[in-house]
C-alpha cells in the first residue's frame, strides 16, 4: 500500500479527515474567506452523511447534485462518498429536457436541487416519477 502525505492509499474519508491537524484549515471558501477546519468539515460532512442516510442513501446508490458551485457541494460530495454511494453533479443551468436524459441514465436514489430558482430540475424530476420534496 503506497503512502501520500503520511495517509495511505484507500484510507476511509474520515479517517483521511481525522488524520488532518484539527485546527487547521480543511477547506478555505474565496469567495467569502470563510475558513473550515478539519474538524469542522468533518463534524459537518457526518451531519449530511446522517441526514442522506435517513433520506434512505446507501453504499452503491447514486446521487444527483444539482446545486450551484460553493462549499456547500463540496461537504455534499464528501458526505455522498463518506456512505459509499457515487455523486453526480450536474450543472445546475440545465433545462428540465437535459435533467430528464441524466435522471433516466443515473436512475438516482435521491435528486438534490436548491430550495429556490430549480423549476428545470423540480419539472424533470416529476416528470421522471421522481417525488420532490422542499
Amino acid at each position: 500500500m503506497s503512502e501520500e502525505n503520511g495517509q495511505a492509499a484507500g484510507e476511509p474519508l474520515a479517517a483521511l479527515l481525522a488524520g488532518g491537524e484539527a485546527g487547521h484549515p480543511a477547506l478555505i471558501v474565496p469567495d467569502s474567506g470563510e475558513v473550515l477546519t478539519y474538524t469542522q468539515v468533518a463534524a459537518r460532512v457526518e451531519a449530511l452523511a446522517q441526514r442522506l442516510a435517513g433520506l434512505g442513501v446507501r453504499r452503491g446508490d447514486r446521487v444527483v447534485l444539482a446545486l450551484p458551485n460553493g462549499p456547500d457541494v463540496v461537504l455534499l460530495l464528501l458526505a455522498v462518498t463518506a456512505l459509499g454511494a457515487a455523486a453526480a453533479p450536474l450543472n445546475p443551468a440545465y433545462t428540465a429536457t437535459e435533467y430528464q436524459f441524466f435522471l433516466t441514465d443515473i436512475a438516482p436514489r435521491l435528486m438534490l436541487i436548491p430550495a429556490s430558482g430549480a423549476a428545470a430540475a423540480t419539472a424533470a424530476a416529476t416528470h421522471s416519477g421522481y417525488a420532490v420534496r422542499l
